[in-house]
């Protein structure tokens, strides 16, 4: 595409032309609109003029949107003009916290500074509304008290289940249970806390899956997904989808449904279920998409190597799978997936925390969290922070071990607004042994440096469990079930913290 000598009193060459067009106008330029002449005036100040035609056809100007907030687009004569917004043009995001962003005077729009929300105290958690802006600072669960949950019309004692938080109830469903109750072992019974009022109420079991533990669960926002999982004798093929407003089950279709399986990682996209790798007599290298608004599965295409006790993150634009075991050796790394184009790239090597199986992988927002899990030999107190936004494959960094938790697998790790938690769990010896498990734990609370524990010091919470679950619902974090260690009993009880 022909370039038309600018005008003006700057002088300088095609290529310091060049070099002064901004990314997304050259971008535009070289793929967005036909060869035909085109007159480019760039820069600012020096007398040199903001705008740039081009020859497009347009009848309006909604049709010459170039998706640049600063820039002006029009259409006159039937041609696209785009000229730079006044320097200092608001273009703000959809998020109050991070400051006010700009247009500069190259019509790029400029990141704000963010607000400051850390207040200093390890005892509060930092929070921002993105939709109003407003900053508060809760009493931090690590300093607070923590109360039992109620134990009237509480499920029966279990572990291995699954628990999601809708947005005003922590839904348990499934599990291992004693034998005397189900004589399989496994249940499919479950039921709905509300932390606020203090109760529970029982899901109902009409239609709902088999019986299984070690399952998948997750939110739709409306809605549960269960899949997966070990039955009574075999692994479960199937699943249900669980509609708390109507107190009812509907299956997930098998027709197209991957193998079955267990040790398995799920991620919501908002619109579709991702499931991937796991166990099932071997480390399995497949998956599936489930579509719950039609009832279909696709294959996802092949990608990383088998692998189970991996984590498998959704960010908002992107999923992200790191480590897990392969039963021949342990992973540290991952791959970017995407519903639509399949597997991408692998997520950067450069800083990445140790490989391991079944440890915490959370998303803060911005962010994912890798803490605690296994690697063979040892129970890990070690961790990273992955900006999977960053080029080049995403980048890492590290979190302190100053201050933190014995190494640890088999825990609850929950983000709790602005700070992870973990709690009890295993260590080397007791995740081997009747040795009692974990009863304490850390708020991980990030910063410079690798950030700062905060200890959740030993009884503090509930007794020692493994296999518990947890949740955070925005004031509060439930902890429930699991079982008193490798020889220990099935719980029944939980507690949450105090706002």
């Amino acid at each position: 595409m022909p370039i038309a000598k600018h005008s003006g009193t700057n002088e300088g060459s095609s290529s310091s032309l060049l070099s002064r067009i901004p990314p997304w106008i050259l971008a535009f330029l070289l793929t967005g609109c036909p060869l035909d002449p085109l007159a480019v005036q760039v820069g600012a100040g020096g007398g040199v003029t903001t705008t740039l035609t081009a020859t497009v056809g347009c009848g309006m100007s909604n049709e010459c949107d170039d998706n640049n907030p600063c820039t002006v687009d029009t259409c006159e004569n039937g041609v696209c003009s785009y000229a730079f917004a006044d320097e200092g043009t608001a273009c703000p995001d959809a998020s109050e916290c991070n400051g006010d962003e700009t247009c500069n005077a190259d019509g790029v729009c400029v990141a704000g500074k963010p607000k400051i929300v850390d207040d200093g105290d390890l005892c509060t958690l930092d929070l921002c509304d993105p939709q109003s802006g407003e900053v508060t600072h809760p009493p931090s669960p690590a300093c607070g008290v923590w109360e039992a949950t109620a134990s009237t019309n509480a499920p029966s004692a279990r572990t291995k289940h699954t628990a999601v938080w809708t947005g005003s109830e922590m839904i348990v469903w499934g599990g291992e249970v004693d034998v005397a109750l189900e004589p399989a072992g496994v249940t499919a019974s479950g039921a709905r806390y509300d932390p606020v009022a203090k109760t529970w109420k029982a899901m109902s079991t009409t239609g709902a899956p088999a019986p299984r533990h070690s399952h998948v669960a997750l939110w739709t926002g409306s809605k549960m997904l269960v899949w997966g999982g070990f039955g009574d004798t075999m692994m479960e093929p199937g699943g249900g989808i669980y509609d708390p407003a109507t107190d009812s089950w509907t299956p997930i279709t098998t027709t197209g449904a991957p193998q079955p399986r267990v040790q398995h990682a799920a991620a919501w996209t908002g619109t579709e279920m991702i499931v991937w790798g796991g166990l099932n007599q071997v480390a399995l290298g497949t998956g599936g998409i489930y579509n719950p608004a039609n009832d279909t599965w696709t294959a996802t295409p092949n990608g990383p190597g088998p692998r189970f006790g991996h984590g498998l993150t959704w960010t908002g634009t992107t999923t992200v799978l790191w480590g897990g075991n392969d039963y021949f050796d342990w992973h540290q790394d991952g791959r970017f997936f995407d519903v639509a184009s399949g597997w991408g790239g692998e997520t950067s090597l450069t800083g990445v925390p140790d490989r391991r199986e079944t440890h915490s992988q959370l998303w803060t927002g911005t962010d994912i969290i890798v803490w605690g899990g296994f690697d063979g030999g040892t129970q890990l107190q070690t961790g990273g922070v992955f900006d999977p936004a960053a080029p080049n494959g995403g980048s890492w960094s590290p979190i302190t071990t100053d201050g933190a938790p014995a190494g640890r697998r088999r825990h609850v790790g929950v983000w709790a607004g602005s700070q992870m938690m973990v709690w009890g769990g295993c260590g080397d010896e007791s995740c081997v042994s009747p040795k009692p498990p974990f009863d304490d734990g850390g708020f991980w609370i990030p910063g410079a440096n690798g950030g700062a524990w905060k200890a959740i010091e030993s009884g503090k919470v509930t007794t020692g469990r493994v296999d518990a679950t947890g949740v955070w619902t925005g004031t509060h974090v439930v902890i429930w079930g699991g079982k008193a260690g490798l020889t220990g009993k099935l719980l029944d009880t939980g507690a949450q913290s105090v706002p």
